[in-house]
């Protein structure tokens, strides 16, 4: 089966998402795209539907960012698909 680039931007955003699971630090937009070459553009339209579906939580302002919204063992590949 294969994947397309967005799944694949998703699945590795999400990766790095994992990694501050259950800590107060929230993932800023520039750092993901950095970390994962992802253009910053383009992964803004990700992480807006990965909130959408209920993957991750957003806060704004200059304390915002980014953080999963669930434990990442209960993400699975499937969810990932179907919301993206």
């Amino acid at each position: 089966m294969k994947l397309s680039v967005k799944v694949d931007y998703a699945c590795r955003v999400l990766a790095q998402l994992s990694k501050t699971y259950g800590t107060e630090e929230l993932a800023h937009i520039e750092e993901l795209a950095r970390a994962e070459a992802v253009p910053a553009n383009y992964l803004v339209q990700i992480l807006s539907e990965l909130r959408n579906g209920g993957l991750i939580t957003s806060r704004r302002g200059k304390q915002g960012g980014y953080a999963l919204a669930r434990s990442p063992e209960t993400i699975s590949l499937y969810d990932i698909l179907t919301l993206i």
